[in-house]
């Protein structure tokens, strides 16, 4: 049984098969993206249900949340909890048809239904998805969902960290054309009397007058990011950037440890490790600045005026231009 335990865990399993296995770099990825999630998606044991030992990760779909979760959840040893707020999760869809709740709101209802999540009381096979850890110290809670609803969440769960990650709006909108992700409808947020009347009032000619799929999509990409953006201002969060977690992984990821945790000894060799495995197998044959110019090429020049004209109508152009890397918020790759 012991032996078996042994195996379970990562850097022992590596130094048993390192002598064997010259190619120990894909069996890492190997271990971590499908050995151990197929064990304890089902299979683990909570060992600790205060809310303060969660981590909520949030920013739009294409943006890094993924890597970003699952480097954090195996550093901290975290379950990783995998978009509560999907269509498909029936328990949070009032919530996620909700959109935007004021800060001010107390909705107990939906409290309740989140305290469960972040405490760890909640699991669901679907929420399990990716996690990887046998007996977790704590949650990771990964949201591409939620940009609108963490101002709220921030006010009623004030002890649990969040980390917002921004990408690129060409980045994000040619990874989303890619894949076939369309536009919904903008009527949840036109409808959404709150949200219009404390943000998108200014904006609603430019939602409404989107025409083709990179104009909507734009439009998506400003609205999922205006909002937490302006609510964060004097607020204790921690943002940062997929293209600082490109270009300098190892000083992002320690930065971020160090800002969700400040006692804690940073192990260097283990983040550096996590890029490893997690960094997706396309991107490898890439150097870091080709990797995050791809969109230069998979867009036209018309899409990508489209799609910077309207960022610049939101005011975010102080966020975002025609450089790869965030103007405001960037901490090593406008160094780079």
């Amino acid at each position: 049984m012991n032996e078996l335990i042994d195996l379970l865990n990562p850097r022992i399993l590596f130094q048993k098969l390192k002598q064997k296995d010259k190619n120990i770099e894909s069996f890492k990825r190997i271990y971590h993206r499908v050995i151990k999630r197929l064990l304890f998606r089902r299979i683990y044991f909570e060992r600790n249900n205060d809310i303060k030992k969660s981590i909520i990760i949030a920013g739009g779909g294409r943006s890094g949340t993924t890597w970003l979760a699952e480097v954090l959840a195996e550093y901290f040893h975290y379950r990783l909890i995998f978009e509560p707020l999907h269509p498909n999760i029936h328990y949070f869809k009032p919530i996620h048809d909700t959109r935007y709740i004021p800060p001010s709101s107390s909705h107990l209802n939906y409290k309740d239904k989140l305290y469960k999540l972040f405490s760890g009381e909640l699991k669901h096979q679907k929420l399990d998805l990716d996690n990887r850890i046998f007996r977790p110290k704590g949650r990771i809670v990964k949201f591409i969902r939620a940009n609108l609803l963490i101002p709220w969440m921030k006010t009623q769960f004030p002890n649990i960290p969040i980390v917002f990650i921004l990408r690129h709006p060409c980045a994000v909108i040619s990874s989303r054309i890619n894949l076939g992700w369309e536009v919904e409808t903008f009527n949840h947020y036109l409808g959404n009397k709150d949200l219009m009347e404390h943000y998108l009032n200014p904006y609603k000619d430019i939602i409404t007058n989107a025409e083709s799929p990179v104009q909507k999509q734009a439009c998506n990409w400003c609205i999922e990011n205006l909002v937490p953006l302006k609510a964060m201002k004097n607020k204790k969060w921690i943002i940062t950037t997929y293209e600082d977690l490109v270009m300098s992984f190892k000083n992002e990821i320690k930065r971020i440890i160090q800002q969700i945790s400040p006692k804690t000894s940073i192990n260097e060799n283990a983040i550096i490790n996590y890029r490893s495995f997690q960094t997706p197998n396309k991107s490898k044959s890439l150097e870091p600045l080709e990797l995050l110019s791809v969109w230069k090429s998979r867009l036209t020049s018309h899409e990508i005026n489209d799609i910077l004209t309207i960022v610049k109508k939101f005011s975010l152009d102080n966020v975002y231009d025609n450089h790869p890397f965030s103007k405001k918020y960037s901490h090593h790759s406008s160094k780079v």
